[in-house]
Parts: C-alpha cells; structure tokens; sequence
C-alpha cells in the first residue's frame, strides 16, 4: 500500500506557486510582432506537474497564474486573461497525467525519458495553446477566432522552446550519474 505524504505535497504545491509567480511575474519576455509576453515559470510548471502528478499541476498553475495576473491587474477579475489562467491550469494537469507513465521519479533510461517527455510537452503545449487558449479568450473577450489561433501558435512555439530548455536541463541534472570517488591508500 501507497503511504501519502500529503504535508510534502502541500509545501511543494506552495513552493510551485511561488516559483511560478516570481518567473511569471519578473520573466515576461515579449514576442515581436504581437502583445503577447512568454514567461519562464511554464518551465518549473512542467517539472512541478510531472514529478508531483497532475493535483500539484492544476492547482500550481490555477494559482501560479491566478496570482500572476493579479499582480498586473490587482483585483479586476474582468481584466485577468481568463485563457492564459485555464491553459495553465489544463497544462499543468496534462503534463502531470501524462508523465505519470514516465516514471520520472526512477532514475533508469533518462535519454529515453527526456525524449519521451519533450514529444509529450509539445503535444500538451499544442492542446492548450492552440485549441483550449484560443477558445477561452473568444469567448470570454469576444476576439476573432482567427486572431487568437495565430496568437495561440506563436506562444505554442515560445512555450515549447522554453519548456524544452528548462526540463532538458532540469531532467539532464536529475539523470546525471553521479561519480563515486576513489580514495587512495595512503602509504
């Protein structure tokens, strides 16, 4: 039988947020061409989400991104990015979900498992950015359709290549066999 550790669980989840507020917050880096900023924080939300499972994902990036966007707009629900909040959100449960099968956490094949989780992060990234983002914001703001699927695809792109960054080296660290030293004989 499985134990919990649901006070670990809890002060990870909490760290998680942090750490997604702090890089979402002070990390925006602006896309040429539109209003749009990317963030690092969907990196640590990647990481968060397939270690600690799909609970930990939704409610790190629920909150994470929640918090985020009432540093910009204080308590003016109306103005928050209602899209950005839920793909978060369904990112960080899909990443959580889907990595559970990867094992991450046994730290046997790690190119494999590398391999296996940057294909699974761009089709994760691909489902909220491109299809969930996209219909959220039309309906929550009233945009053009096709407005939002290019603005859905360019940060599909920016969220890949940062996912892909952090977690490669994120996981390449993890992986990393650790050398053992030799002691010499002393003569």
């Amino acid at each position: 039988m499985k134990e919990k550790n649901s006070g670990r669980d809890i002060v990870i989840i909490a760290i998680g947020i942090v750490l997604f507020f702090i890089l979402g917050r002070f990390s925006a880096i602006g896309i040429a061409g539109s209003n749009e900023t990317v963030n690092l924080n969907i990196g640590i939300l990647a990481m968060i989400s397939s270690f600690f499972g799909p609970v930990a994902g939704v409610i790190a990036g629920f909150a994470g991104q929640t918090a985020v966007e009432m540093s910009w707009f204080g308590f003016a629900v109306g103005r928050f990015a209602w899209g950005n909040i839920i793909a978060m959100a369904g990112f960080g449960f899909l990443m959580g979900f889907f990595a559970k099968g990867l094992y991450l956490h046994i730290k046997r094949k790690g190119g494999k498992k590398i391999l296996l989780f940057q294909i699974m992060q761009v089709i994760t990234n691909f489902a909220v950015w491109v299809m969930v983002r996209p219909v959220c914001n039309a309906l929550f703001f009233r945009q053009g359709m096709k407005k939002e699927l290019a603005t859905g695809l360019v940060a599909w792109l920016a969220n890949v290549i940062i996912v892909a960054v952090i977690s490669s080296i994120w996981l390449w660290i993890y992986f990393k066999p650790k050398k053992e030293k030799t002691k010499k004989a002393s003569a």
